[in-house]
């Protein structure tokens, strides 16, 4: 199993390929069900469903398929274990910061010192997510293959999707696979870690 694992995992790191993330998915559904069993209390009252967690089990798979080193200490199984307990703490995380936000902003706040510095640690909150989403396309828009920016638009920064859009309905509207699209998704994500990176690094010289 081991052996097999590890020969798929190469196939999804050189070659991108889909069938062998499909095949690593498959293999491994015990450790998906086991851990959003674990955390699913937290998730579904975060509104992320099982059905959002098997739209981004690829997702999932591939991350842990290209950050694993064979040789570096741990079975495949336990490196994708690790990475789909992370991918459930961040939606809980990620969920909960975006909910208060938007309960905070939507409150008539009392009259008083404590509930204005409320209003006014949420205005920069969101104002803070505005001009991130601003940058991140500003970075997109530059790259050649247009499609990474129209992915991450509908991903994350629709006006009219309370939950992040499924990968299968990106891939559908775009007319690509839905490996394809976590492809170019992860293309347009470290074209964004090297440009805050490169940025970070110019503040402080």
């Amino acid at each position: 199993m081991l052996e097999v694992d590890n020969k798929l995992v190469e196939k999804v790191k050189l070659n991108r390929c889909s069938d062998s993330t499909l095949k690593l998915a498959q293999r491994h559904v015990g450790i998906f069900n086991k851990v959003y069993k674990k955390y699913f209390k937290a998730l579904n009252e975060v509104g992320y469903a099982y059905k959002n967690f098997q739209d981004d089990v690829n997702l999932i798979v591939f991350k842990a398929c290209i950050s694993f080193k064979e040789n570096g200490g741990s079975k495949f199984s336990t490196w994708l274990c690790n990475h789909t307990r992370y991918h459930c703490l961040n939606e809980i995380n990620s969920k909960n910061k975006k909910n208060k936000i938007k309960l905070d902003l939507s409150n008539n706040f009392e009259e008083n010192q404590e509930s204005g510095l409320k209003e006014l640690d949420a205005y920069c909150q969101e104002k803070r997510i505005k001009d991130d989403a601003e940058y991140i396309m500003n970075i997109l828009s530059g790259m050649k293959d247009k499609r990474i920016s129209k992915i991450f638009d509908m991903r994350y920064f629709s006006e009219t999707n309370k939950n992040k859009l499924a990968w299968s309905s990106i891939a559908r509207e775009l007319g690509i696979s839905t490996q394809t699209a976590i492809n170019l998704h992860e293309k347009g994500a470290t074209m964004v870690r090297n440009k805050i990176e490169c940025s970070s690094n110019s503040d402080t010289i």
